[in-house]
């Protein structure tokens, strides 16, 4: 069943072109752990799942293997929205919630999972089972693990799968501009677990909580008993580092009630100097169109866990299409002017969206 890895020729340019949004859409963003990703093999990125699709395409898009997500089954309903979704390398999962006679067809699913891995490529799992915008590790399912025992048991357990322990923490999930720290941690591979490989049970049991150990110290974790207390406490007293990852165990040090190390390098609260006139250049060529666009976004996105994700969507072809509408009205009069001024639009942009950020302290997800 190769086929199930070939790459459709509509893979490879968009992953490019999501790779090139992302990063005009975010200011940052920091990836460590690369060196711990097997260039070859089977792999399962295991992620925490924050901020819904966005979490399967940063994974997609920053790192050099071509992971195969499962995602949510009703978003394969459509026809055309099936063949789209698999040409990403989507697998469609379907829940109690999508009826009885969707649930069985995972059993097609998880055989092309067992495949995959049996073919050496990789697969992306997101264990906590659904999405949510807060800072805190849910309980994972054991989904995630019996796949990994029953692609090892379909190969006398000698497949050897590498699990790799995932965190995406975002600093402003649902806004443009905002940051994200990728980390891969130390791959969990499934020869460890043989001698619970006749006892399917101890087997999940000791896989999950492996991972979960894994996944939540590449998180922020805020235990839900007293989450709204020690996250407020949290964001007053935070300060961000010139690094996305000395931030980060700043973070996570005040989190948890240990002494935070200073920052090496405190980050600059105001835009320097020279960068005002680019702010004013961005504002004269931006205004209208993020004024339409926010207009846009309110009204078709009702769900704020959609909010960042369908933003950066709808973006991904709005933004494109309102710039060449004003790079033809320029043309139009100034045709020498064209092609530097198609150029200077997303520089401006970004500088002048970054300005704004700052001004409404869109930083932190409501929840």
């Amino acid at each position: 069943m190769a086929i199930l890895a070939t790459q459709g020729w509509l893979y490879t340019p968009l992953r490019f072109y999501v790779w090139l949004c992302f990063k005009l859409y975010y200011k940052r963003i920091e990836i460590v752990g690369l060196e711990n990703i097997p260039k070859n093999g089977a792999v399962i990125f295991a992620a925490n799942h924050q901020n819904t699709f966005l979490d399967a395409l940063l994974i997609h898009t920053q790192q050099p293997r071509v992971p195969h997500f499962l995602t949510r089954g009703d978003l394969f309903a459509n026809p055309m929205a099936n063949y789209f979704m698999r040409s990403l390398k989507m697998r469609p999962i379907f829940r109690i919630r999508d009826g009885l006679t969707n649930v069985k067809r995972n059993k097609h699913t998880f055989q092309e999972c067992f495949d995959l891995l049996h073919q050496g490529h990789a697969v992306g799992i997101f264990p906590e089972g659904n999405h949510d915008l807060k800072f805190h590790l849910r309980p994972l399912q054991k989904g995630f693990a019996r796949i990994v025992h029953e692609a090892e048991k379909q190969r006398d357990f000698a497949l050897g799968v590498d699990i790799i322990p995932t965190g995406l923490q975002y600093y402003g999930n649902q806004h443009a501009r905002a940051k994200v720290l990728i980390q891969f941690g130390k791959p969990i591979n499934s020869r460890d677990y043989l001698q619970w490989k006749d006892d399917e049970k101890a087997y999940h049991e000791h896989l999950v909580a492996d991972l979960a150990q894994a996944m939540q110290e590449r998180i922020l974790h805020i235990p839900l008993e007293n989450y709204d207390v020690v996250k407020k406490h949290w964001i007053d007293q935070r300060a961000e580092c010139a690094t996305l990852m000395e931030t980060f165990n700043r973070d996570k040090a005040m989190i948890e009630g240990r002494p935070a190390p200073a920052c090496a390098k405190p980050l600059p609260l105001h835009p320097a100097a020279w960068r005002w006139p680019i702010i004013l250049y961005g504002a004269i060529n931006h205004w209208v169109i993020y004024q339409l666009f926010g207009m846009l976004v309110r009204r078709f996105i009702k769900d704020k866990e959609y909010y960042g994700a369908m933003k950066f969507v709808i973006g991904m072809i709005y933004i494109p299409v309102a710039y060449i509408i004003q790079t033809g009205v320029v043309a139009w009069w100034w045709p020498q002017w064209a092609g530097l001024y198609f150029l200077s639009l997303p520089i401006s942009g970004m500088v002048y969206r970054d300005w704004l950020a700052k001004r409404k302290t869109k930083i932190w997800p409501s929840t």
